[in-house]
């Protein structure tokens, strides 16, 4: 940046104290009222621009750090190298004697600010800032719209264990439920052999007392009949106990369904995809495109620019072929340009005649047209005493030798010799 004090720089130079006000750009220095109006009147500087302090202070440091001065010769740039893109003082161009183009710096510099490229700019500027808030906008949206993303898919997943909760808890509920059903009926089978038993055990308890009763106070005869009815109540005890030895000890165990340890196995309830795709939404203001739709010409080619190729060849079957189209159906036609011989010619991919169309002696077939699938339109050129006829060929009349339809001729235009 150029060095900048309040005082003014002529009258530093003398010793005086003066304060500046005004700054000349050309001279890199600050002037003081009373030099201003002296710099603005000598010869040499009159041409000289000068601003006021307070507006030189608004240049941004980028702006004011730019030499115009060279740093090598302490000259002042009047030359620009277009190669190298950077202007010269006179005594560089011995340096830059080889790089070709040396314009005036005045001639680049003249009218800059008002020119068409520093406009461009500016709205270049305007563009790009408007481009950005734009991109920022919808990159805004973008961080909006994943956060409500994301709260979806939260919501999603808290749906998912909700469902996976209320799922397990129904398992468990049927199925403690089916527990306490087996459970309830297999101690209730037990509990009924349980009653049987006490019932015989009571049963068996009141026969010892009464065995003692009749050992100690029974006769022999008293004591014979009752051992032996004992004896086949003890046997019928046995074969009941034994029964109960019989039955199978009554176990439960749980086996746990193994779908349930898939799950367990499970290490992650999804996968999280990020897609890049372009924003649809983002329109760019794009000036330069738009100058240059207006600006450049449309190039137009001339037949001149077209260049032939050679495709096939195939046999027309004319004498004099003058003419030639291609039909809808990819047929070839070719008019005979021949006196009472004039005639349309159809020909196939293979160069078969696929039909012929003969013309009257009074024409002559230069040049044909397919209009439709049922419709030909031939030009006569020089017929006799008439200059130029169009006939209009259609279907709607056969004639009995012709596999095509027969001509219908429309007279459009005549010239008379």
């Amino acid at each position: 940046m150029a060095t900048f004090t309040s005082v003014c720089a002529v009258c530093d130079h003398r010793h005086q104290a003066s304060t500046s006000t005004h700054w000349c750009i050309e001279c890199e220095e600050q002037l003081c009222s009373d030099c201003k109006n002296h710099h603005n009147a000598l010869k040499v500087t009159r041409n000289h621009k000068t601003i006021p302090i307070s507006h030189y202070k608004l240049l941004p440091p980028v702006v004011t750090d730019i030499k115009q001065h060279c740093v090598y010769h302490n000259e002042i740039y009047q030359l620009y190298c277009n190669k190298h893109e950077s202007p010269i003082c006179n005594k560089c161009v011995k340096e830059h004697g080889k790089c070709g183009e040396i314009i005036s710096l005045d001639e680049i510099v003249k009218d800059i600010k008002t020119s068409e490229s520093f406009v461009d700019l500016e709205h270049t500027l305007d563009e790009l800032y408007t481009n950005i808030k734009i991109i920022l906008k919808d990159r805004e949206s973008n961080m909006e719209s994943i956060t409500d993303q994301k709260k979806k898919i939260s919501a999603d997943v808290c749906h998912i264990k909700k469902q996976i909760i209320q799922h397990v808890n129904r398992l468990e509920e049927e199925f403690i439920k089916e527990l306490d059903q087996i459970v309830f009926n297999c101690c209730d089978t037990i509990q009924s052999i349980v009653s049987s038993l006490q019932v015989k055990a009571k049963e068996i308890n009141q026969i010892k007392s009464e065995i003692q009763s009749t050992k100690k106070y029974a006769s022999d005869l008293q004591t014979f009949l009752r051992m032996k009815y004992i004896q086949s109540k003890t046997t019928e005890f046995e074969k009941d106990l034994q029964s109960h030895i019989q039955n199978q000890k009554i176990t439960i165990e749980n086996e746990t369904e193994t779908k349930i340890y898939d799950f367990l196995t499970v290490e992650r309830l999804g996968f999280i995809q990020v897609t890049k795709i372009p924003s649809s939404e983002i329109e760019l203001i794009r000036r330069k495109d738009k100058q240059a739709q207006i600006m450049v010409p449309k190039v137009i080619k001339s037949i001149k620019d077209v260049k032939l190729e050679l495709i096939r060849k195939f046999n027309t079957h004319c004498t004099r072929s003058s003419g030639c189209c291609v039909t809808n159906k990819g047929d070839f036609l070719f008019t005979n340009y021949q006196a009472n011989n004039g005639k349309v010619i159809a020909i196939n991919a293979d160069s078969e005649i696929t039909y012929t169309i003969p013309l009257t002696d009074l024409y002559c077939s230069f040049d044909v047209a397919s209009y439709d699938d049922s419709t030909l339109a031939v030009s006569t050129g020089l017929s006799k005493s008439i200059v130029s006829v169009l006939l209009i060929l259609t279907r709607e009349k056969l004639h009995s030798s012709l596999s095509y339809p027969v001509i219908l001729l429309v007279l459009l235009m005549t010239v008379n010799h």
